[in-house]
């Protein structure tokens, strides 16, 4: 009969295995818990880590979240896939001169613009083009140097309902790029909002090795709760602030 003791073992083995060999990780949250579970998931800022930020609603926002880290090129690449929908603020990612590239409206060397949340086949690409760029000898990504964050999902939904693309265009995207970062040892995440119907959460739930569930509980704590969904382990409520 397994204790708690044993089963605390076997999911803390597990996750380290899923951070060494490379995963996929779908966040459920509240807007102040997404910001804490992201912000937890990109890495600390002071380790060796180089990101990859998707925005399919707002790119400001996303890019919040990655302050206190400094956007420099070698470590930053940004695909804002908000299709102008959301503008983003000078002071949320003040580019340096090295980083600005010439023209008549200059955009950091580590953004990329594509229409919009839908363009998947251009999303994938400038995924691609980050990874390029950031690691170039692509055998030098160490386990868990690469971190993706998809800020959210919930943009791709609403073009399901709106007829802009169909559910198995979005499993399809989210099976390709996941499988992307896996395959480079990589960590990436994928944000839902918390009123997220559980039906679609199933849907999509089997491209990913795990769902976090973080949410503002008693007293204003943000907290989270880790699923690994291969090996059916959950572990208990755990801080986040």
């Amino acid at each position: 009969m397994s204790t708690d003791a044993t089963r605390v073992e076997a999911f803390a083995e597990h996750l380290a295995a899923l951070k060494r060999e490379g995963a996929a990780v779908l966040v459920r949250a509240d807007p102040r818990a997404e910001d804490a579970a992201c912000h937890r998931l990109l890495g600390e800022p002071g380790l060796d880590r180089r990101h990859v930020l998707v925005s399919t609603a707002s790119t400001e926002r996303t890019l919040s979240r990655y302050e206190p880290r400094e956007t420099e090129s070698h470590r930053l690449g940004v695909v804002d896939a908000s299709g102008g929908r959301y503008t983003r603020s000078a002071a949320a990612a003040a580019p340096t001169a090295s980083d600005m590239q010439t023209g008549a409206e200059a955009t950091p060397s580590w953004q990329t613009t594509v229409d919009g949340p839908t363009e998947f086949s251009a999303i994938l690409d400038a995924v691609d083009d980050h990874v390029e760029r950031l690691f170039p000898a692509t055998d030098a990504i160490g386990p868990g140097e690469l971190r993706v964050c998809l800020d959210n999902l919930d943009a791709l939904l609403d073009a399901v309902d709106g007829d802009e693309a169909t559910e198995e265009d979005v499993f399809t995207f989210l099976h390709v790029l996941t499988n992307r970062v896996r395959e480079h040892g990589g960590l990436v995440h994928v944000h839902v909002s918390a009123g997220i119907a559980d039906s679609l959460v199933a849907r999509y739930e089997p491209l990913f090795d795990a769902t976090v569930d973080a949410e503002t509980g008693p007293g204003g704590r943000v907290r989270q709760k880790w699923r690994l969904l291969d090996v059916g382990l959950e572990s208990a409520w755990l801080t986040l602030d």
